[in-house]
């Protein structure tokens, strides 16, 4: 299938470079000459200097053979006018506009099939703090996803030195709780994501992912030694897109001490305009004596988000140092993602990420109801219905033969989480929630699509 990206900014070329990387037919637009040069340079792609919003360009694309149309380029006007043009010059091809104004949210009509003919409208900004806020409202978390609706949990924990389970390994772990439907499919080890086994030992500064049902999450919490205290004092650095969708969203849950420091004055202005509760600061200092002074050290949640990402990684540092509860800092780049989890900061805020993972979405082959990508990107979870027609359904999990570097991480059936084993059959409906290396992604479409006994 042929996948057309509209722009090779950073969205658009690590999107363009996870593809490239599955044998995906992938063509790049772009009309920054260096851009493209990057993007030839490194990718194994077809790439094409030109507007994205150019009949002449598109059909230079190929697009009358394409399945898929991404238009992710920094300008919303460019996304959607490319995604109305690319769907005259091919009507059956699925259409994803990035859009970053909440201006065009307000009228979802005109981005229907009668009009844009948009099908998928992804805001990385939103999409990013929306993950955020799931992990702020859960104790220590450092990553929430929700799986069935929300009635399943995927939570990232740190594992600190005095945790009760560094040293264990994961089969004795559940050995030691038999009853409490604990399950670990995926580890965050310095800047690798690990798919572990059960003799696999956790240790100290691990963030481990766990799985389990919402109603025991508390208990599971418990088990690993985290206190369910509510956060209330909040600081953000950063007045940006990203920094002003966090105040808002922190005073429409009820949240009242919240600090909100921006470098320009003008954007200050604009900032505090907006919001009703929120004390913002002007000042370009953000030094330790400062940020001690505005009191981080009894922070609950630090979050820097500039639109900087070397000064939000500094300053996240520095609030560590300070002595902030939880720290978060923004970055749209996977190196300075993988940084920041290996230097300990317990939050990452990467709207490229969650926008990626809603483009894999579209992408997947099989009944796909969510894909989410994992710190680093080498690990995706991906929830499938069962269906009818799929090798995986009503056979014993041992007869079947998963990928390497692939692992089921558990089955909602009916309102109930099941931790898999090898007994276990996967009924028709059921939601699988997988969790797969990049070269395994392959193997378990493969295992969710259509069986060669269905013909």
């Amino acid at each position: 299938m042929r996948i057309i990206i509209v722009g090779a900014g950073e969205t658009g070329y690590h999107l363009a470079r996870r593809l490239s990387y599955e044998k995906q037919e992938v063509v790049v637009v772009d009309r920054y000459e260096e851009r493209i040069s990057l993007v030839e340079e490194t990718l194994d792609v077809h790439a094409i200097v030109g507007r994205g919003s150019s009949p002449t360009v598109l059909r230079q694309s190929g697009i009358e053979g394409a399945g898929i149309f991404v238009a992710v380029t920094d300008s919303d006007e460019v996304n959607l006018v490319a995604c109305f043009v690319g769907g005259k010059l091919n009507g059956h091809m699925k259409k994803v506009a990035r859009l970053r104004h909440e201006d065009y949210f307000d009228l979802p009509e005109i981005l229907d099939e009668k009009h844009l003919g948009v099908d998928l409208v992804i805001s990385p900004e939103a999409e990013a703090v929306k993950r955020l806020m799931s992990a702020l409202e859960i104790p220590g978390a450092t990553d929430v996803i929700d799986f069935a609706e929300g009635r399943v949990k995927l939570v990232g924990i740190r594992l600190h030195h005095d945790s009760p389970l560094v040293g264990k390994t994961l089969i004795s772990l559940r050995e030691q709780y038999p009853s409490h439907r604990l399950f670990i499919p995926a580890i965050l080890r310095e800047s690798e994501v690990l798919i572990p086994r059960g003799s696999d030992v956790l240790q100290a500064n691990d963030a481990i992912y766990l799985m389990t049902q919402v109603e025991s999450l508390p208990t599971a919490l418990e088990i690993f030694g985290v206190l369910a205290t509510k956060p209330k004092k909040f600081f953000i650095v950063g007045g940006s897109t990203v920094g002003l969708r966090i105040a808002q969203e922190l005073e429409r849950r009820g949240y009242s001490q919240i600090t909100l420091i921006e470098a320009d004055p003008a954007r200050c202005e604009a900032v505090a305009a907006v919001l009703d509760h929120t004390l913002v600061l002007n000042s370009e200092t953000l030094d330790e004596p400062f940020l001690r002074g505005e009191g981080v050290a009894e922070a609950d949640v630090f979050l820097a988000v500039t639109e900087h990402d070397e000064q939000n990684a500094l300053v996240a540092l520095l609030a560590k140092r300070v002595g902030a509860a939880r720290v978060a800092a923004l970055t749209n780049k996977a190196d300075y993602h993988r940084l920041l989890n290996a230097v300990g900061i317990d939050m990452v805020i990467n709207p490229r990420l969650t926008a990626a993972s809603r483009i894999l979405q579209y992408i997947r082959r099989g009944k796909v109801i969510s894909v989410s990508m994992l710190p680093g990107e080498e690990v995706e979870a991906l929830e499938f219905e069962a269906m009818e027609t799929s090798r995986l359904v009503k056979k014993p999990l041992r007869k079947l033969k998963f990928p390497p570097g692939a692992i089921l991480g558990g089955v909602e059936r009916a309102g109930d989480f099941i931790i898999p084993d090898g007994d276990t059959r996967i009924e028709i409906g059921d939601r699988a929630v997988f969790f797969a290396k990049t070269e395994a992604i392959p193997g378990i479409e493969k295992l969710v699509t259509v069986g060669l006994s269905f013909f």
